[in-house]
């Protein structure tokens, strides 16, 4: 059903109404007894899916009367952002360097253990964020873990570091909603999971957050009732419109998610809600919290002494909402400020809001926000708006001290032109207050992934493309070594193929390459021999592509292994190429003969025919020899003549010939001697061969509608073709059929086939006469 969320007449608060009830202290047992955990029942009315299934979950954009607020519930103002539009456009720009996922991007691999999950196109479905229902961790060995949410059971599936998945552990949960996964700094896992409220039970259990060791074993918990308030009343639906965020200062868990509340009017309102947890002993902390009505999506980090919080809300307030706590010993936190730091336009409680937040995160002292939207009031191309425009890729620049803000459109296509189709953008740090953006541009031909990598004051300090890569995912991608991973389907052809699971990883850029160079650019090197060339790069400390692809002008002459190892393999001249990204460099490379007086050896001589017209020399390869002469003559010549002379490297020749004449074959190498004069071998011996038609080969015959089909497989250079019937020529035929019907052996009044025996002979006419092959095989029906 499409939702529509009412907004509330709201200012931001920190409030914490009622503590509910049933804060648990439930007993927990070793996940690997499952039949031992304390399970909360779920009512009957409720589905384990997440869906809105009541008919009064339709959100409206009614408001809200005056009597559903108390006299102390007084809500500090949200202020007005200071931003500065600044850098627009900045991102992708000339200079960007593009790769081919076929070859430098990274890597890319099918998880089959994982099939179905992780392969959601965005975090966002319609105008708000749902829970992210794939996230990833490492551990001490330097595994990859890629934590993933399917029907109430979460999957743990460790990747080495050739991609491979070698263990899946699995835990089953106790409550049938997905919230989120969170590695905490203190080496545990929390998990927040959750049920439907739909009786307004204020002593149900509305969220669970759960605490594991690295081992997946159960260390506690925290039960957080139906009437847990924020504002107003009641847990009805946990995450629903929203995501779920962590964060951890020392021994305080601060959880920042999304709920439908308890019914106004038989209406249920929608706004963020946090908890504040002890992770010692799993106790809820009775503190102040942000309050934002309706919160489509929550981010939530901290610097050790501060937290701060950012809302995507489209009633009260309307825009980027961000919120600076102060964190004081015994884990409570007080608002400092809020601002809004990318107000919307639009009619209050309008859950179209243009716009897609999706990524939060610190450097040094500023807070940097990404996501995609329309306009609204910060210019595109001179051009401002907020229906029926494209989204483009933004970030903003708070000062965390200050809450003054920079705003800067990474992409700045028309908002009003031909629509285009942009991923939303994942913010990876990479270190040294460095981050990287990824987005994909969606095209009917293609995907191309577009990394930047900004400094923490928003500058780009680099940006490149990647063909046919897509980072189509509601997860959050992590710095994996020097690699950025993430899970998604795969786009190929123009087409996002979401039946699929898969890993990709590209490298982190923080210094480009500007170049490539190669220890040698002229190199002569002895026939047989090996030199191996070395690359260098500028500068010498790029962390770019490196790469390299290695190709030659002429393999025959000189070839080139992976790891640019040359192999002399004939006289002649090769260049060498060396490639990594769009940067080259190349080496001329001669190949010589050894100059020494040592006779060539005499080669060896062979001769075979499968063409009507040609005859086929072949010999080994002689070391020393720049080439090789061929000499012919035939019956009806006394003396040779030189027909062909090659260079080293072939060592085989087709020579045209007339069938019935007889032709003798000789055949000596040269080369050069110490003193730069030609040498040559003895001649191989003298190899006679008769020119003649060969016979067709793979004769067969089959019944076939009518009569029985004769077929033979082709002689390269023949005239035609003659089929013989028990013995007697029954049909001729050109040189281009290889096949044919005899009706003949066909009875159309009794339906019965005639056996008869077949076999074909090739022709050449030579001087209107035709010379003809030996025969084939003798087939029938029964061969």
């Amino acid at each position: 059903m499409k939702k529509k969320l009412l907004a509330l007449l709201l200012a931001s608060s920190m409030a914490l109404m009622n503590v509910a009830p049933a804060y648990g202290t439930d007993i927990f047992t070793d996940p690997d007894n499952a039949a031992n955990e304390d399970v909360i029942s779920v009512p009957e009315e409720l589905d384990n899916n997440g869906e809105f299934n009541d008919t009064e979950d339709e959100f409206t954009s009614e408001q809200t009367d005056d009597d559903f607020f108390s006299d102390e519930k007084e809500m500090p103002s949200v202020q007005e952002g200071d931003t500065l539009v600044a850098n627009a456009g900045q991102g992708i720009t000339a200079g960007t360097s593009t790769y081919s996922s076929k070859s430098s991007f990274g890597r890319r691999k099918a998880l089959s253990q994982l099939q179905g999950m992780g392969i959601n196109s965005g975090s966002y479905s319609w105008n708000w964020a749902s829970p992210e229902y794939t996230s990833y961790y490492t551990d001490e060995a330097g595994n990859l873990h890629i934590v993933a949410w399917k029907d109430q059971t979460l999957y743990d599936a460790v990747c080495n570091s050739d991609l491979n998945v070698t263990n899946v552990t699995t835990v089953k949960l106790p409550l049938p909603l997905w919230g989120g996964f969170y590695a905490a700094p203190d080496g545990n896992f929390y998990i927040a999971a959750g049920q439907k409220n739909l009786n307004e039970d204020n002593s149900i259990t509305a969220v669970r957050i759960l605490k594991y060791s690295r081992a997946w074993k159960l260390l506690g918990a925290t039960d957080i009732g139906g009437g847990y308030t924020n504002m107003f009343e009641g847990i009805y639906i946990p995450f629903d419109a929203a995501s779920l965020r962590m964060t951890q200062i020392g021994s305080t868990l601060i959880v920042h998610t999304g709920r439908e509340m308890y019914g106004m009017e038989g209406i249920h309102h929608q706004s963020n809600i946090t908890f504040v947890i002890n992770t010692q002993d799993m106790t809820l902390i009775n503190s102040d919290m942000p309050y934002c009505s309706h919160s489509f999506n929550q981010f939530v980090v901290n610097d050790g002494s501060h937290v701060y919080f950012l809302d995507h809300g489209d009633a009260y307030y309307r825009g980027l909402i961000l919120s600076s706590f102060s964190a004081y010993s015994g884990g409570y936190i007080a608002q400092d400020r809020a601002v809004n730091i990318f107000p919307f336009m639009g009619a209050t409680g309008d859950n179209y809001t243009g716009c897609e937040v999706t990524g939060f995160s610190l450097a040094g002292n500023n807070l940097i926000t990404v996501g995609k939207s329309v306009p609204h009031g910060l210019a595109v191309n001179g051009q401002t708006g907020y229906e029926n425009l494209n989204k483009n890729i933004f970030m903003i620049i708070t000062d965390k001290n200050s809450m003054t803000s920079r705003f800067i459109w990474l992409t700045q296509y028309s908002p009003s032109g031909a629509e285009i189709t942009l991923t939303e953008p994942k913010l990876i740090p990479v270190g040294n207050n460095q981050y990287a953006v990824l987005f994909s541009e969606e095209t009917s031909n293609q995907s191309v992934l577009h990394y930047l990598l900004m400094d923490m004051s928003g500058n780009v300090k680099l940006s490149k493309l990647y063909k046919n890569v897509t980072i189509q995912t509601d997860s959050q991608p992590i710095l994996w070594g020097r690699n950025i991973v993430w899970v998604s389907g795969n786009y190929d052809n123009g087409n996002y193929d979401s039946s699929r699971t898969y890993l990709y990883e590209i490298p982190v850029v923080t210094t480009p390459l500007n170049g490539i160079a190669l220890n040698q650019t002229n190199l002569t090197i002895d026939e047989g021999n090996t030199q191996k060339l070395t690359p260098s790069f500028t500068p010498s400390n790029s962390d770019d592509v490196k790469d390299v692809v290695w190709t030659s002008s002429n393999p025959g002459v000189a070839s080139v292994s992976e790891d640019g190892t040359i192999q002399g393999n004939g006289y002649g001249q090769a260049v060498i190429t060396a490639s990594a990204g769009d940067f080259q460099a190349q080496c001329q490379v001669t190949v010589k003969v050894s100059e020494n007086n040592s006779p060539l050896t005499k080669p060896v001589l062979k001769l075979s025919q499968k063409a009507a017209d040609q005859i086929h020399l072949t010999w080994k390869k002689i070391p020393g020899a720049k080439g090789y002469q061929i000499y012919c003559k035939t019956d009806s010549r006394s003396s040779y003549k030189r027909i062909k002379t090659l260079k080293t490297g072939s060592l085989s020749f087709d020579a045209a010939v007339v069938p019935g004449v007889t032709y003798s074959f000789k055949v000596r190498a040269y080369g050069t001697n110490a003193s730069g004069k030609n040498k040559y071998s003895k001649f191989s011996a003298v190899k006679s061969r008769k020119a003649a038609v060969p016979a067709p080969s793979k004769v067969s015959c089959k019944m076939s509608n009518g009569g029985t089909e004769v077929s033979w497989t082709k002689v390269a250079g023949a005239s035609g073709y003659v089929i013989y019937r028990n013995g007697s020529a029954a049909k001729t035929v050109k040189s281009s059929v290889s096949t044919w019907k005899d009706t003949k052996a066909y009875d159309s009044q009794t339906g019965m086939y005639w056996v008869y025996n077949y076999y074909v002979k090739a022709f050449k006419t030579v001087n209107g006469k035709r010379i003809y092959s030996k025969p084939t095989k003798t087939v029938n029906l029964y061969s």
